[in-house]
């Protein structure tokens, strides 16, 4: 870092071979230092090498950028391409996805190099866990003591804010200027790539580096300039492609365990839920469910019958969502090892070996599926057929960093991949290791929908890299249960949808260490706003179900989820506008007013959908001292039960001005969402004015990209002393349900009920 920084010269030549420095769109464009080598294909864009569009003549970006060359030597022999932007020190920095510590960047501009080297010594475990337990202090800012975040796919036990590296890799900014306007930055390449910020005391401008192993040409850099950054996300995504509409029951409250063994304790939880009234989709299974950790297989003692386990959960209103890792075990005799090994689709030892390289995972020694061939690929999603048919619903994807008990947490980087000539050709870990979790998720789903060709798949995976929405939803990984991490699942989770990722959440709950009764219950308050909500823990700790304290606790978990399916038909509509435009589902709070500087850097609150503000607590004492965006009016709503639900456990919902947003009743599972009343709250503008909408469908299946959807489009306006609301179906043919609408003005508390029709209009009088 510091030889590039300060040894080698920086140039503007860029790459002048036809077709590769331009406009990709009028919000995109492409550049490339200057190289003899091709550009290699790419994994995150939908084409491996968009086009450029040649009736753009002119394109102007806001930033100045400057490119070098390097080798180091202090490791191994490395050729590194060093990007520098410069810019003002008054600008807002978000993204790198997956990046522990607070939404805005900016702090890890206050370290330098020494400064950064000896935080990261302190950093590391002393091997006494009794001597690395510090009494936490809650805070709403974890400064990260760090000055760089580092894409390389790592299994990260016990990370904090000063973790370089994390899961997945993003190698992906947005600039945010003192106006508003913004500019995304978007490194193409898969190798292990270093993202820096420091202060230049020379012009007090802040200064941004991407260095990038790169062996075989510097990579290209995508510029996203636009007026908001909202467009920013929506031409990231329509380059790097959309998340898939999920089924709806995956925007369910869902329940998992490291683990939940025998399938009598599995009932059990599902049978408590029922009992108590809490409201839950899914339950998972974690890897004790396998023979011995051999993938595709079920322990004959504790999980005898999974075709029964799941029919009988089925009938309870739950889906089920089972686990499988990268790491097959070597065994001979063991089928999916015989037959990987027959059709030579492990990764290999080195370029010059046809041996598997052998990693050390839960089975113990473990060879690794080539996912970056077609074949393999192929082979892989075979396997599902028969897996699938014991009713399973969906499929989880974890220790696909690759994570291996070895030295470096994962294979050797001289470990080969056979991949496609279309992909780039075979190759070591190095230039491969950060897309490893990505291409086994496309496998995997692939396999799904062979098995389960009319139902719509939910592929959950730790590992990703940008464009890995178009496979897979995705959670922060293993986290501790803190008030720090607490506050850390907001942020996090922003970042993450910034890169693309809109299907995002964290373990509720805390993976690691016991939760307090409070502590949980904020978090469940919390976690039941997220897009992907699944409460989590490890092994070996206390349990961490929503009864699993005391009755106060209970209740708040309650009626923290009971709010998140009254939630169910905006949230829905929110999730299929984000699978057309790319526009997130959970969203910082300076998007409402990206000019509102005051936004910037605010980590607990968020924006759910355009039109819902949710205001959490993440320090146990509540502090009401903050204020709400100023663009808008804001009105608090209350779900349920207006005394309840002002308990201090849970976040504060707020409705924006000249917005109308669907609700629905309080139900125990997906499946009843088209049952009871649906209600429409209208909040009018100063203008008197208010707009909404509201998308239906089956709820899985495919047949809503053949029509059979609804679209409502709603739209309320005073006139005269009236207040006349309207809807009206827009677009899509499906049936008109048989279903009341409770319209209700929360201006005046005025409200009038009808029968939900294809078209029609409501009048309110004062």
């Amino acid at each position: 870092l510091q030889k590039i920084k300060e040894e080698v010269s920086w140039d503007k030549n860029t790459d002048l071979t036809h077709g590769v420095c331009g406009a990709i769109s009028s919000y995109c464009i492409r550049t490339r230092h200057q190289s003899v080598h091709p550009c290699l294909p790419s994994f995150a864009m939908l084409e491996s090498f968009p086009k450029l569009d040649d009736s753009i003549e002119k394109f102007n970006t806001p930033l100045s950028i400057e490119f070098s060359s390097c080798i180091s030597t202090i490791h191994r022999e490395i050729t590194w391409e060093g990007v520098k932007i410069e810019i003002p020190i008054s600008c807002s920095i978000y993204g790198m996805g997956e990046n522990a510590g607070g939404l805005l960047l900016n702090d890890m501009m206050n370290y330098t190099s020494v400064e950064h080297s000896r935080s990261y010594d302190r950093k590391q475990p002393s091997g006494d866990k009794s001597k690395d337990n510090i009494e936490e202090i809650p805070s709403t800012f974890y400064p990260r003591p760090r000055n760089c975040s580092v894409c390389w796919n790592t299994d990260s036990v016990f990370y904090d804010e000063g973790f370089e590296g994390l899961y997945q890799s993003h190698p992906w900014i947005m600039i945010v200027f003192d106006d508003g306007t913004s500019v995304g930055v978007f490194i193409d390449s898969t190798y292990r790539t270093v993202f820096h910020m420091a202060k230049d005391d020379n012009t007090d401008n802040m200064l941004l580096y991407f260095i990038s192993e790169a062996p075989k040409g510097p990579p290209p850099i995508y510029v996203f300039p636009a007026d908001n950054p909202e467009d920013i996300i929506k031409e990231l995504c329509r380059l790097t492609g959309y998340m898939k509409l999920p089924p709806r029951w995956a925007l369910g409250y869902q329940q998992c365990r490291y683990s939940y063994y025998p399938d009598s304790r599995v009932q059990e939880v599902a049978k408590e839920f029922r009992d108590r009234n809490i409201p839950c989709d899914v339950i998972w299974m974690d890897i004790h469910y396998m023979n011995e950790y051999r993938c595709f297989t079920f322990d004959t003692e504790h999980f005898p019958n999974p075709k029964e386990l799941n029919t009988s959960l089925h009938e309870m209103g739950f889906k089920t969502v089972w686990m499988i890792d990268p790491g097959i075990k070597y065994e001979p005799g063991y089928s999916i090892f015989d037959n990987g090994t027959k059709g030579d689709h492990w990764i290999r030892l080195n370029d010059h070996s046809k041996k598997p390289a052998i990693g050390k995972v839960w089975p113990g020694k473990t060879v690794f599926p080539n996912f970056l061939s077609e074949k393999t690929r192929n082979w892989w999603a075979d396997l599902f057929q028969e897996y699938m048919a014991n009713g399973i619903d969906g499929v989880w994807n974890d220790m696909n960093e690759i994570a291996s008990f070895q030295d470096g947490t994962t294979i050797p980087p001289e470990s080969y991949h056979i991949a496609d000539d279309e992909l780039g050709g075979p190759d070591t870990d190095v230039r491969y290791h950060n897309v490893y979790g990505m291409m086994m998720t496309k496998a995997t789903l692939s396999g799904i929908q062979k098995a389960n060709p009319n139902k719509r798949p939910l592929v959950l995976t730790r590992a990703n890299f940008m464009g890995g929405q178009r496979n897979a939803a995705c959670w922060t990984g293993d986290n501790t249960s803190s008030w720090k991490h607490l506050h850390f699942s907001i942020p996090m989770a922003l970042n993450m949808s910034l890169s693309g990722q809109p299907f995002v959440g964290c373990d509720i709950g805390g993976f690691f260490d016991n939760a307090t009764p409070k502590l949980y219950a904020r978090w469940v308050g919390i976690g039941a706003l997220l897009p992907f909500a699944r409460g989590h823990s490890c092994d070996g700790t206390e349990d961490h179900e929503p009864w699993s304290f005391d009755k106060q606790t209970e209740d708040t978990c309650r009626m923290a989820i009971q709010r998140r399916y009254v939630l169910m038909p905006y949230l829905y509509t929110a999730f299929w506008k984000s699978s057309r435009t790319g526009i997130s589902v959970a969203r910082p709070l300076f998007f409402s007013d990206s000019s509102d500087l005051s936004l910037r850097g605010i980590d607990d609150a968020f924006l759910l959908g355009e039109d819902i503000l949710i205001k959490a607590y993440t320090c146990p004492e509540k502090d009401n001292n903050w204020v709400l965006p100023k663009k808008y009016e804001w009105k608090q709503v209350y779900l349920l039960n207006e005394t309840k639900e002002q308990s201090e456990d849970l976040p504060d919902i707020y409705q924006r001005s000249g917005t109308i947003i669907p609700i629905g009743p309080i139900i125990e599972n997906t499946e009843k969402c088209g049952e009871g009343i649906l209600t429409v709250l209208i909040y009018l503008d100063d203008n008197n004015e208010a707009q909404g909408q509201w998308y239906e469908d089956s709820g899985d299946g495919y047949e809503y990209q053949n029509g059979e959807f609804l679209l409502f489009q709603f739209n309320a306006k005073k006139e005269n002393d009236n207040i006349v609301f309207q809807s009206k179906v827009i677009d899509g043919n499906m049936a008109i349900p048989e279903r009341i609408v409770n319209v209700i003005i929360t201006n005046t508390s005025q409200h009038q009920s009808i029968q939900l029709q294809k078209e029609f209009e409501i009048t309110f009088t004062e």
